[in-house]
């Protein structure tokens, strides 16, 4: 795959793989870019994701991409080039992630969603291996978050078809297991950021397995234990907030 994209962009140099998305930094034009490839996505499924992209370069925000090429092994996404880390890269130095510094990248993704589902799409694949953080020298500093949403959809799209890419089990929602009736939508986006609140604030994700199943059924049957449990310095507002995110039926979620 890296071979292909090394015929259109100069410098392509691999970042990470992760559940059927490709990460890498090149250039174009001479200019840093990002590539966000995904594998195999050809015919209606790539059509569907170009409209995605085409509705966020419309819009002209933070992460929309500069330009979208299909090609053999699947569609490509070129985003601006950052110098940060992915999410699970920088957490893995920080067993205890300051408090203001977790709020602050928690209303970064929200504002982030907030700007897909006010624009009629949906990321519903939101996990560490799409999420970016800059701008952090020391616990001091503010950081600066970046949602990759090379993998979102359409809301009409995602209200007619399941999911079905390979998907990382410790980061889905209940009805993106197949094993309930409902169809993802943006509420589903919100337990992915329940999922990451967790993470961010507990410094684990509120359910343990070791095997597919046993993920599955985490998220289909067992409740997170309290937040300020695991963590007594988040304020009860923020803990009550994380705890209806993750609520097993999308009606028991906040609505945006």
């Amino acid at each position: 795959m890296l071979a292909a994209l090394a015929n259109r962009f100069g410098a392509v140099e691999f970042l990470r793989e992760d559940t059927g998305l490709t990460v890498a930094r090149a250039k174009e034009l001479g200019q840093p870019v990002f590539l966000c490839h995904r594998n195999d996505l050809r015919d209606a499924a790539g059509a569907a994701n170009s409209g995605v992209a085409e509705r966020l370069r419309a819009l002209g925000e933070s992460g929309s991409p500069k330009s979208w090429h299909q090609g053999p092994t699947g569609v490509t996404w070129v985003v601006e080039a950052d110098d940060g880390m992915f999410l699970d890269d920088w957490l893995a130095e920080r067993p205890i992630v300051p408090l203001e510094q977790a709020l602050r990248i928690l209303l970064d993704l929200a504002q982030a969603l907030d700007i897909l589902h006010r624009n009629g799409i949906v990321h519903l694949r939101m996990r560490p291996a799409c999420v970016r953080i800059a701008g952090v020298a020391d616990p001091a500093d503010e950081p600066v978050t970046r949602l990759l949403s090379a993998e979102a959809r359409l809301m009409e799209e995602a209200a007619q078809a399941p999911l079905q890419e390979p998907q990382d089990l410790r980061y889905i929602a209940p009805e993106l297991s197949g094993r309930t009736l409902g169809l993802a939508d943006a509420r589903t986006d919100l337990y992915l950021l329940g999922l990451l609140g967790w993470r961010l604030l507990a410094g684990r994700l509120p359910f343990d397995a070791v095997d597919p199943l046993g993920w599955m059924h985490a998220h289909l049957a067992v409740q997170p234990p309290s937040l300020r449990s695991q963590r007594p310095d988040v304020p009860e507002p923020v803990a009550e907030l994380v705890r209806l995110l993750l609520a097993k039926s999308p009606a028991d979620r906040p609505p945006s």
